[in-house]
């Protein structure tokens, strides 16, 4: 599967923004100082690319062809001969686009305005649903060698099919497949998003979202579920003369759309969970819970679980150390499946409520000093904030980093009770003491 390739110098797929077209189609009216305006409104916007239509009503529709209803029963073939794009613009606007920093796309909708278009150089082609079944036009498409963009309106998944193996037997890879609705405009609710992944997992390509709906929550949200590519028609003023304009989106709002759709793919985010961002550390150092004094501890006291509240600030140690460091703070039956499972004879005393000095395998752990205000000799109620520090560093230096070891932290009192003021457990590792500290906290 080829997850990634280029449209001129701007690279699509995955890891790429999000590459946005708007669909100017017909709404050119034959007129071309319209179409260039439509062309500086979309840069101005900030779309990756413009596409126009290229066709001939002489071979793209019968004479005999019925009108949609949405087209009011007007004469088919009349009005796709209205809307013809005149080729000899095909250069202008290319010029015209790269001047404003876009990539210029014209959907070729008959053999001649394939080789036309490639002429010029247009970097992709994009093959409409309605002309996803004429496989002769996709095989004359992907043997352009450009990516091939297909939409897939009205297709079933044998269609579908065709048309892949059709460019793949071209020797194209760089295929994208379009999920859209073919109605004008498009309700929401037939969408169908979910078959954008659907398609990539089945066909093995990238895919996006053409977007006939009106507004943008359609197209944002093909976005934040992994569209590569948003197509989306655009007009000037939806009040213009044409059967494209009154579903497409005006100047403002294709801006609006483009502001979203940055912003979504920036809060995508890297998908990595690892604790507070350097952004975000004020508030985990602030806000969070850590363990305080709820009592006056004197020198010299095992320290229980009703000694302890949780409370902000998050200098100290986190809450849910609390469990391993101190006697009674789980039920008994908890406590003694843990027991059973470190094979520790020692932890079964502590459990029951006896304090004493075990060499463990564990870090040091003291209470040195006494809380500011408190008593000589003790530990002031609610002005304790417990940390734990090591090698003469602060607590909050390894506080969420677990920088002592996924055991060690864990096994800072090894369920022994930590005995304030001297006491201490002594560290067969030789890797230094670790102290409790004890630090002023707010009520």
């Amino acid at each position: 599967m080829k997850t990634t390739f280029k449209i001129d110098h701007t690279p699509v797929g995955d890891g790429a923004p999000c590459y946005v077209i708007a669909e100017i189609g017909s709404n050119h009216n034959q007129d071309f100082a319209l179409a260039l305006k439509h062309i500086d409104a979309a840069a101005a916007a900030g779309v990756d690319a413009v596409k126009f239509q290229t066709f001939k009503a002489s071979t793209h529709i019968s004479r005999y062809a019925e009108s949609p209803a949405y087209l009011d029963k007007k004469d088919l073939h009349e009005l796709i001969h209205s809307l013809e794009l005149d080729r000899s613009w095909h250069g202008a606007l290319k010029k015209h686009s790269e001047e404003r920093g876009v990539t210029f796309l014209s959907s070729p909708c008959d053999h001649e305005a394939v080789a036309e278009l490639a002429a010029l150089g247009m970097a992709a082609n994009k093959v409409a649903s309605f002309d996803m079944p004429d496989l002769d036009l996709v095989r004359v498409v992907a043997e352009t060698g450009k990516p091939t963009i297909l939409s897939t309106g009205l297709a079933d998944w044998m269609e579908i099919q065709r048309a892949v193996d059709t460019c793949r037997a071209a020797g194209n890879e760089d295929i994208v497949l379009l999920q859209c609705t073919s109605i004008y405009p498009a309700p929401p609710h037939l969408s169908n998003l979910r078959a954008m992944a659907t398609m990539r997992d089945a066909f093995n390509v990238i895919t996006g979202y053409s977007d006939h709906t009106l507004g943008d929550n359609m197209a944002c949200a093909a976005v934040a579920m992994g569209a590569c590519m948003i197509e989306k028609h655009f007009t000037l003023d939806r009040n213009l003369p044409g059967p494209d304009h009154s579903f497409a989106c005006q100047p403002e709002e294709l801006r609006e759309m483009v502001r979203k759709i940055r912003e979504i793919e920036a809060g995508l985010g890297d998908g990595v969970k690892n604790g507070p961002r350097p952004e975000e550390q004020e508030m985990a150092d602030k806000a969070r819970r850590s363990i305080h004094a709820a009592t006056d501890i004197k020198a010299g006291e095992v320290i229980r679980r009703e000694m302890l509240v949780n409370k902000r600030p998050g200098h100290g140690i986190p809450p849910h150390l609390r469990e391993h460091g101190v006697p009674g703070a789980r039920e008994h039956e908890q406590a003694s499946r843990s027991a059973v499972a470190r094979g520790a004879e020692e932890e079964r005393a502590a459990l029951d409520g006896a304090a004493r000095r075990v060499d463990v395998p564990a870090r040091a752990a003291t209470l040195p000093a006494r809380a500011e205000g408190a008593p000589a000799g003790d530990l002031g109620r609610g002005h304790a904030a417990l940390a734990l520090a090591g090698d003469g560093s602060e607590g909050r230096d390894v506080r969420h980093r677990r920088a002592l070891g996924p055991p060690d932290a864990v096994r800072v009192a090894a369920r022994l009770g930590a005995v304030a003021a001297g006491a201490r457990i002594r560290d067969r590792g030789g890797e230094g003491e670790h102290r409790i500290a004890v630090r002023e906290a707010d009520q």
